[in-house]
């Protein structure tokens, strides 16, 4: 490890020379039994479903929605088109000089005018 510009830095990091990695074969097979199992932290019985996680995700998105259907459930409406509404875009004008008086008045109107529909 170096530093660059007092950030610790490992672009040019090698591996040293490869040793065992204790003197006796019984310190060996000490430190071989001393392992933990970590199969446990992947099994499946500990992460739940896609339809469980996907009805908790809508239960915290949408409290009194209409519900994600469950996969076997989907795939009916996978042959269906759905219509997507597209948002409307502004565009704000560009001023021709740079008075500051202009934008803020623009930004005011904006924040005051209370027909317009905007998306956020």
């Amino acid at each position: 490890m170096r530093k660059v510009e007092g950030y610790p830095n490992y672009d040019q990091s090698v591996f040293g020379e490869s040793s065992p990695i204790a003197k006796t074969d019984e310190e060996i097979l000490k430190i071989m039994n001393s392992q933990y199992n970590l199969n446990e932290f992947v099994d499946r019985k500990n992460f739940k479903t896609y339809d469980e996680l996907a009805r908790k995700l809508d239960s915290v998105l949408n409290p009194g929605g209409t519900g994600i259907k469950p996969a076997a459930q989907r795939s009916d409406d996978a042959q269906q088109t759905r219509e997507v509404k597209k948002p409307e875009v502004r565009i704000m004008p560009q001023s021709t000089d740079d008075d500051d008086e202009d934008a803020m008045a623009f930004f005011k109107k904006i924040a005051t005018d209370e027909d317009d529909d905007i998306p956020f």
